[in-house]
C-alpha cells in the first residue's frame, strides 16, 4: 500500500506508527476482500495499534437523505455493515491481529461505549449550527460523499445535503479527533481519499478543531 500524509504534521504522527484507524464504507465496492486483507496487512507492519472503523448507523442516514425511509434504511445499512464487519474480522484473523488494539470499531458501539466520542459529536453539531465555514465544509463533504453512493438516483436537493451532513457528523470525531475517542497518544485515520475540507482543517488547525495529534492519511493500492 502507498501511504500519502496529506500535511506535514500528517506525516510526523505517522512516523511515529502509534496508532491508526482504517475506515471503510459499507456501500463502496472498492473495500473488497482483497483489499481489506492488504489494509490490514499494511496495518500490522505499521502501527503499534490499529482499528477499522465501519460507520454502520451513519450509514443509514446517507440512505434517508437519498430517499429511503428510516427504517428500509436502518435494515439496509445493517445488513451491509455486517457484511462488511464479516470481512474485516476474517482479515484481521489472517494477520493474528485480534487483541484489543486491532479491533472494528463500529459507530453505534463506540456511541454507546465512549463517552468522549459523544462529548466530540455533540461538539461539531455546535459547530455545525454556529460556524458558518465549518457548516459549509460540512455540506459540501457530505455532498462528496453522495454523488458517489450507489443508490443515488437523480440530482442532489439541498435538503437531501442537509441530511447527508449528519452522516457527515457522525464520522468527524474520528477524522479530527480519535485520541481523545480512544485514549491513544496519537492517531492517523487511513482512507484512500481526504475530502478537501478536511485537508483544510488539518492544514490550517482553524481554531484547534482539529487535534493537534490527529492526522489523515491517504491509503492506496501500489497497483491503482
Amino acid at each position: 500500500m502507498l501511504a500519502n500524509p496529506v500535511t506535514l504534521r500528517c506525516s510526523e504522527l505517522f512516523d511515529s506508527r502509534t496508532h491508526a484507524v482504517i475506515g471503510n464504507s459499507p456501500f463502496n465496492s472498492y473495500f473488497s476482500e482483497m483489499r481489506i486483507s492488504e489494509l490490514a496487512r499494511w496495518a500490522r507492519r505499521n502501527f503499534t495499534g490499529f482499528h477499522f472503523y465501519v460507520p454502520d448507523r451513519p450509514a443509514a442516514l446517507t440512505l434517508e437523505a437519498l430517499g429511503y425511509s428510516p427504517a428500509r434504511a436502518e435494515k439496509k445499512s445493517r445488513r451491509q455493515a455486517n457484511y462488511l464487519e464479516n470481512k474485516i474480522a476474517r482479515a484481521l484473523s489472517t494477520v493474528e491481529a485480534e487483541d484489543e488494539l486491532s479491533t472494528i470499531l463500529l459507530n453505534g458501539r463506540v456511541l454507546d461505549e465512549h463517552r468522549n466520542y459523544s462529548a466530540g459529536h455533540a461538539r461539531y453539531q455546535d459547530l455545525f449550527a454556529s460556524d458558518p465555514e465549518f457548516r459549509e465544509g460540512c455540506l459540501e463533504s457530505a455532498a462528496w460523499v453522495l454523488e458517489k453512493h450507489p443508490d443515488r438516483k437523480g440530482p442532489l436537493t439541498p435538503t437531501a445535503i442537509e441530511m447527508g451532513a449528519r452522516y457527515f457528523l457522525a464520522e468527524v470525531p474520528f477524522f479530527l479527533d480519535t485520541p481523545c475517542i480512544l485514549g491513544v497518544q496519537h492517531s492517523v485515520f487511513c482512507y484512500h481519499q481526504c475530502p478537501a475540507f478536511l485537508r483544510k482543517l488539518l492544514e490550517t488547525q482553524r481554531g484547534a478543531i482539529a487535534s493537534p495529534n490527529q492526522g489523515f492519511i491517504e491509503v492506496t493500492p501500489v497497483s491503482g
